[in-house]
């Protein structure tokens, strides 16, 4: 990949989020926390089994891709990726003919999903094959299009007040997918060709898709399923205020984590060809420095500032939650953005699929706890808990199974305390009780699970660097206790 290429990549994430945090601030003016709720619910649905049925596609598709070389094999992969999408379209269609009949949807909400999850599909896989064809300007302008299209149309539906809101807004995701959809196969309508599936390859995708999707679908349920888990328990407005929360959490880490990945991994991965570990040591450390940098800056700010973020990013219903919820949000998702970009990046290399399928269990069962037991009791303070021990959980089976990059040795202590101020500001700026008391949030959660849970920011940072260290320590200590025990 060239430079230019990366610019680009990552202008496309860039702009997006940008325009992101101006799209929820149009929603959350205009809509009520209960209307965005509703919203975020049915998307959340469509997420997660799009996610579980047809997004492992997408890790297939530019695998295969790039190993064949005949145009007409590569319309025969095009041709096999929609047969294997329609298929699993279908089974949305049924996912949303369940909800409907269980009472969680009703028949429009239900043909929403369903509408949501096609166009979604649709644009998505073709997002995949202008990637995978090296079209980079063409990637980065769907993206662009994409965000201004969901803007304008969903803000000027909400505004105009004809159909409820939540279907607003949902109609301006849609209004964007099908124009992405359109453009692009307008621009590459000389290179589409019809071709048959071919059920051979179609095993081999499945075979290749369905365990390297594992972490993104625990990922999803920990992103969808708790904004579900707590509109069943407390109604559609806590799961507006949580949802409105996240969202701008996640918008604001994208601005900031994900660029220094996109620029510098493309020249590690050519070390790695090389042999060069000096070069994939500097360049690795390079981007654990970025990206502790930037990601604990904004993290920073959102701690001691979250009521002036929240007038700015959100409407005026919004912004108690956003104080009481950003913060902790924004430090879970600091937390699994250093493990993508920095601790995973041994067990890419080496190609450790197994690593990834324990972690994607082992979160999915702390989510499903959550969802089930804290979210129950506690309201959204348990679904803040169980969203920072997910991705703690994961973070750290990382480095217990081999995700320990060798890194520059100033890097290190540096890394430790950029974890220490981060987590420092977070625990300071809330206080020493968590006031979270009110009709919304349920429940009231005192400091003790808090510190508890986002202090492995700091545990994480001494992982990193000296796992080896920390055991032989314990060890000794174990020993002399023992030592001292046998003396007396």
């Amino acid at each position: 990949m060239e430079r230019a290429d990366v610019l680009l990549y990552a202008v496309g994430r860039l702009i997006p989020a940008a325009l992101g945090i101006g799209t929820l601030a149009v929603f959350t003016s205009f809509a009520t926390p209960a209307e965005y709720g509703r919203y975020a619910v049915i998307v959340a649905w469509q997420g997660l089994g799009c996610t579980i049925l047809i997004h492992h596609l997408n890790y297939s598709l530019p695998r295969f891709w790039n190993d064949i070389e005949s145009t007409r094999e590569r319309d025969e992969l095009v041709a096999t990726v929609v047969a294997l999408s329609l298929v699993g379209l279908a089974a949305l269609g049924c996912l949303a003919i369940v909800l409907k009949n269980l009472g969680m949807l009703s028949a429009p909400e239900a043909f929403a999903l369903f509408a949501l999850g096609g166009s979604a599909t649709a644009r998505t896989s073709i997002q995949e094959m202008v990637r995978a064809s090296l079209r980079a300007r063409l990637h980065t302008w769907n993206r662009i299009c994409l965000s201004v299209v969901v803007l304008i149309s969903g803000g000027a539906l909400l505004v105009s007040g004809e159909m409820p809101a939540s279907f607003a807004m949902m109609a301006g995701l849609f209004v964007g997918d099908v124009v992405v959809v359109g453009l692009t196969v307008f621009v590459c309508r000389s290179s589409i060709r019809i071709a048959v599936p071919r059920r051979g390859l179609a095993k081999r995708l499945l075979a290749f898709g369905l365990p390297v999707n594992a972490t993104t679908v625990s990922n999803q349920l920990t992103l969808s399923g708790l904004r579900i888990a707590i509109e069943h328990h407390l109604g559609p407005g806590a799961a507006g205020i949580y949802s409105a929360s996240l969202d701008l959490a996640q918008k604001l880490m994208t601005l900031t984590m994900q660029v220094p990945s996109l620029a510098i991994m493309p020249h590690f991965y050519r070390a790695v060809g090389r042999g060069d570990d000096s070069e994939q040591r500097r360049l690795l450390s390079r981007l654990a420095i970025y990206s502790a940098a930037l990601g604990g800056g904004v993290l920073g700010a959102t701690s001691f500032h979250p009521g002036s973020l929240g007038t700015l990013a959100l409407g005026a219903e919004f912004v108690d939650g956003v104080v009481m919820c950003v913060p902790w949000l924004a430090l879970g998702t600091f937390i699994i953005r250093m493990k993508t970009n920095v601790l995973d990046v041994p067990l890419l290399v080496e190609r450790r699929v197994t690593a990834f399928l324990v972690q994607a269990l082992a979160s999915g069962v702390v989510v499903i706890v959550g969802m089930v037991w804290l979210v129950d009791d506690h309201g959204i303070p348990g679904a803040l808990v169980t969203f920072g021990a997910a991705y703690a959980t994961q973070a750290l089976l990382s480095v217990l199974m081999g995700g320990r990059p060798k890194l520059q040795p100033h890097v290190g202590a540096w890394l430790i305390k950029v974890m220490g101020v981060v987590s420092a500001s977070v625990v300071l700026s809330k206080g020493v009780v968590w006031p979270m008391s009110s009709e919304l949030t349920g429940a009231r959660l005192g400091s003790a699970i808090p510190l508890a849970a986002y202090s492995v920011a700091l545990v994480l940072g001494y992982f990193l660097i000296d796992i080896d260290g920390i055991r032989g320590t314990v060890v000794r200590w174990i020993r002399g206790k023992r030592g001292s025990g046998v003396s007396g």
